[in-house]
């Protein structure tokens, strides 16, 4: 299945399965763990599509807001880390990974049903753009956005209120980015 993926993708789902593992609360792999996953490619293809929507990676990724609720209070996990003199997100990964093994789940999250649809519709609009682009038929971060915004989630869309995207002016603008790289 993974290997009509790019790297670019690739390392996307992985990052996802980073947050996913960094939030204690979550059982698999999410469509906001991808999502946050996608924004934090600041310098890949999601970032110069955004960008040419007027929409700047790095901003994006700041205003942002993702609902995690941490076990240990901040202030225990400052105190923490300088006492140990250990970054404070390798704690919040550890505190992650406890918790998991003490609710017994694996500590590998797999994708849930909505992320696999992603998976789908990312590669729906791949094989859609290559045709109108005669490009690369691979799957790249660019086709999991479109994969996210097409995503026919309610609760998933409301989350997308926070980043005013349309998923045509993102298809239009993909579209042009990777016609740019065929040239």
């Amino acid at each position: 299945m993974w290997q009509r993926f790019n790297e670019s993708s690739r390392s996307a789902i992985l990052r996802a399965q980073q947050e996913a593992l960094n939030d204690w609360r979550a059982e698999t792999v999410e469509a906001q763990h991808l999502l946050t996953a996608l924004l934090a490619e600041e310098n890949g293809n999601i970032a110069i599509v955004l960008n040419n929507l007027g929409f700047p990676i790095s901003k994006e990724k700041q205003e942002f807001p993702i609902k995690r609720i941490d076990f240990l209070p901040t202030s225990e996990i400052e105190e923490i880390s300088a006492e140990f003199h250990v970054d404070s997100q390798l704690i919040r990964q550890i505190e992650a990974r406890l918790l998991r093994k003490l609710r017994g789940q694996s500590t590998e999250p797999k994708l849930s049903d909505n992320v696999k649809r992603i998976l789908e519709l990312a590669a729906d609009e791949a094989r859609e753009i290559h045709n109108l682009v005669q490009g690369s038929t691979e799957i790249g971060s660019e086709h999991l956005l479109l994969g996210l915004l097409r995503l026919d989630d309610t609760q998933f869309q409301e989350t997308l209120i926070y980043l005013p995207l349309k998923l045509e002016s993102v298809r239009a603008s993909v579209i042009e980015y990777l016609q740019a790289q065929n040239d």
